[in-house]
């Protein structure tokens, strides 16, 4: 999907998905000039991120 669509996905701005996408540890890569974003990637990024959250005490 592309990062616009990614985007949407997850509720945020284009701008800071393509920061996202810039990370290490975000499931994107190139093709040619293009940002893609990998699907299922995606998904098992936002469940890592969500354990790790919810795994935070809470004081």
């Amino acid at each position: 999907m592309s990062v616009s669509e990614a985007a949407a996905e997850l509720g945020i701005s284009p701008k800071k998905a393509y920061e996202l996408a810039h990370s290490a540890e975000f499931p994107s890569f190139k093709i040619g000039t293009r940002t893609v974003v990998y699907r299922d990637g995606l998904r098992e990024w936002v469940r890592k991120r969500s354990e790790k959250e919810s795994a935070r005490p809470c004081y």
